[in-house]
Order: C-alpha cells, then sequence, then structure tokens
C-alpha cells in the first residue's frame, strides 16, 4: 500500500490548479477573450455572493465601471502610442543627421572641416578633414553625401 502524506497531496494539487489556470489564461490571451472572460468571472462572483434582487443592479453598475475603465485605458493607451511613435520618429531624424553630417573623427572628437567648391562643377563642395574628404552634391537646398576618400596617413594623399 502507497502511502501519500496530506501535504504531498496537497502540493501536487497546489501544482496543478496553478498549471491549469497557467493554461486558461494562455488561451484567454492568446483567443483574446480578455473582455468576456473578466465578464464572465464578475457575473460568476455577482451570481455567488448577491441576492437574486440585487444582482441586475450590482451586474449594471460593475459592467458600466468596466466600460469606462475600458475607455479610458484606450484613450490613454492611444495617446501614449501617439507621443512614442513622434518621439521615435524625433530621435529617427536626429540619427539620421548625426549619420548625414559626418564631421566627428575616429576618436570621437569634433572636427571643423574645410569647405571647398569644385572647380569643374560648382554644385559640387568637398570637405576636407584631417584624415578624409568627403564629396557632397549641393541641390540648391541642401548637401547631399556622395562619397568619402581617406588620406594616406604618410604624406597626405587621397587613396582611391
Amino acid at each position: 500500500m502507497v502511502k501519500i502524506s496530506c501535504f504531498s497531496a496537497i502540493g501536487k494539487f497546489i501544482k496543478f490548479t496553478d498549471k491549469f489556470f497557467q493554461g486558461v489564461c494562455a488561451v484567454v490571451r492568446t483567443l483574446g477573450l480578455q473582455p468576456l472572460f473578466t465578464v464572465a468571472v464578475v457575473w460568476l462572483a455577482l451570481k455567488t455572493f448577491l441576492p437574486p434582487e440585487q444582482f441586475t443592479r450590482a451586474l449594471l453598475i460593475v459592467m458600466i465601471v468596466i466600460t469606462v475603465l475600458a475607455a479610458l485605458y484606450a484613450v490613454i493607451a492611444t495617446v501614449y502610442h501617439v507621443v512614442d511613435c513622434a518621439k521615435n520618429a524625433e530621435r529617427k531624424k536626429e540619427k539620421k543627421k548625426k549619420r548625414k553630417g559626418s564631421d566627428i573623427d575616429k576618436k570621437g572628437e569634433t572636427e571643423k572641416p574645410k569647405y571647398y567648391r569644385v572647380k569643374q562643377n560648382p554644385n559640387y563642395v568637398m570637405a576636407e578633414y584631417s584624415d578624409r574628404y568627403e564629396l557632397y552634391y549641393d541641390d540648391g537646398n541642401e548637401l547631399k553625401f556622395v562619397k568619402v576618400n581617406f588620406k594616406d596617413k604618410e604624406n597626405g594623399n587621397k587613396n582611391d
């Protein structure tokens, strides 16, 4: 005969119910049944603990409160999403600007370049840094990056 202690049976029951409710919650989350599940739990709780004459009124009040909270959550979540999207767009613009104007040398220090117009075509602008040349095209509104040539370390000439 197998002896099972009371504590081991309770422990197994608790583990079983834990796994069961985790599974139920996973199904509810996956299928998007949270509102339906909430209504069912509230209905069951009210039906169990209230007399029949108070049940309908209490259910109505609880459902109104849940509806108001859901609407409030939807508004707050939408506003948060819009603000977050605007912040992300601003961050992307700043990163793009930082990448566009590459006036930071390898050590991370800001270096001011010397700018020259190209004689053969004045629409191009050359930026000279201590270690490289950068070519930009001037379209009238902004300078668009074309390419970069690094200088030889020994004699300062550019390589191709």
